[in-house]
């Protein structure tokens, strides 16, 4: 009876010891393992095809994206309409907020985030307000692993269409294979990108960019509102910059007989030109958004005397409405600025004349043509051209 009842009791400590790690992850590991990001490049280069499935309202955006698309043939289809079959048939890219179908909500579902009640979680990251877009360049699909799937999706569809505009505007695709694995945007600044883990795809934190862990500082002056991204207020190139656009923004003010605007504008500080391009898929050392009525300008050090112009277009813009011919406002906007490009718009607006580099003036007047021109040229060209009606109209 003893030998009985140690047998069991042997066998009930063997039956409760520890499996090993590695017996655990073999069994974790999915009989067919997921592809490799390249692997579904080759696929999509391969297949030389793209179904873009979209939700009501965005079929405008599909057929824009479509005609954008350089590298496959491109076919759109209304979600209410996709069936199983065709959301596996080869590369798809999924464009929408709601998603009535319940074929697409259940692949929607098995990707790597969720959008609900106002908030979006990717990852470890969670995001809420109006006016946020999610992207995902290339995640194997859920119904057929082999295959990559794409997707744009917000809160809401009008998010969308603006994300679409405004990519537009900047000249950028809104949907691109060769972009990093997933981004976040909110009103126009992006929040996250990054890649994902090649084995797991899950959100690799080793290639990742985030933003919203920064605490960013804001420095008010008489005509705007400096928002400084990682950039030290007490910085000596931080504190001239923003004296010098205050200044400038007064003697603009002065010749308008205007007062400063209320509120001041909003003026962004980005400390390189990397950041700025991460965070705006720009990489120029100054840039106007009129639509959001913003300025954005490189602050560092090697950039001094460059930015000067787009703040003062915001600021016109504020005072004197939208011009009839964009020279003026161009023109306007530098000629009260002391160090444009370092030695001033005069400057290089001789050197262009006396090299025989200038443009006619029916170009600069042309506002089609002066937006197919370089700002480094026709800037200081109207600024001149600007000053000379000043010397002899006056005001």
């Amino acid at each position: 009876m003893k030998d009985l009842l140690f047998c069991l009791a042997l066998l009930g400590c063997l039956s409760c010891k520890p499996q090993p790690a590695s017996n655990l992850a073999a069994r974790a590991v999915p009989s067919t393992p997921l592809p490799g990001r390249e692997e579904l490049l080759q696929r999509y280069r391969e297949e030389g095809r793209l179904l873009i499935v979209y939700s009501d309202g965005l079929e405008d955006v599909a057929r824009q994206v479509k005609q954008r698309q350089r590298r496959a043939e491109c076919r759109l289809l209304p979600a209410a309409a996709a069936s199983r079959e065709q959301l596996k048939e080869g590369p798809l890219l999924l464009l929408g907020a709601d998603w009535p179908n319940p074929l697409v909500r259940e692949l929607v579902s098995r990707l790597p985030y969720s959008l609900e009640k106002g908030v979006l979680q990717l990852g470890n990251h969670r995001f809420e307000g109006p006016n946020t877009v999610l992207s995902l360049s290339f995640y194997p699909n859920p119904f057929d692993s082999s295959l990559p799937v794409g997707l744009i999706t917000a809160f809401r569809q009008e998010d969308i269409a603006a994300f679409y505009r405004e990519r537009q505007e900047q000249g950028m695709p809104v949907y691109s294979w060769a972009s990093m694995g997933y981004e976040v945007y909110q009103d126009g600044r992006r929040l996250l990108m990054g890649a994902f883990d090649e084995h797991t795809w899950a959100p690799g934190a080793d290639t990742e960019f985030d933003f919203t862990g920064f605490k960013d500082t804001t420095v008010s002056g008489r005509y705007f509102d400096f928002i400084l991204h990682q950039v030290p207020p007490e910085a000596e190139y931080a504190r001239r910059l923003m004296e010098a656009c205050d200044a400038t923004a007064g003697r603009i003010a002065g010749f308008c007989g205007q007062p400063a605007p209320a509120p001041p504008i909003p003026c962004h500080l980005y400390p390189s030109i990397e950041q700025k391009g991460l965070r705006l898929n720009n990489t120029q050392p100054a840039q106007t958004d009129f639509r959001r009525g913003a300025a954005h300008l490189v602050a560092g050090e090697a950039f001094q005397g460059q930015h000067a112009g787009a703040e003062n277009a915001l600021l016109l813009r504020r005072l004197l409405g939208q011009p009839r011919l964009h020279a003026l406002e161009q023109g306007l906007a530098l000629c009260f600025t002391e160090n444009w490009q370092k030695k001033g718009y005069a400057y290089w607006a001789r050197r262009l004349h006396q090299s025989g580099n200038g443009t006619p003036l029916a170009e600069l007047l042309d506002n089609d043509q002066l937006a197919q021109e370089s700002p480094l040229v026709t800037g200081c060209l109207s600024a001149s051209f600007v000053r000379f009606l000043i010397g002899h109209w006056g005001r």
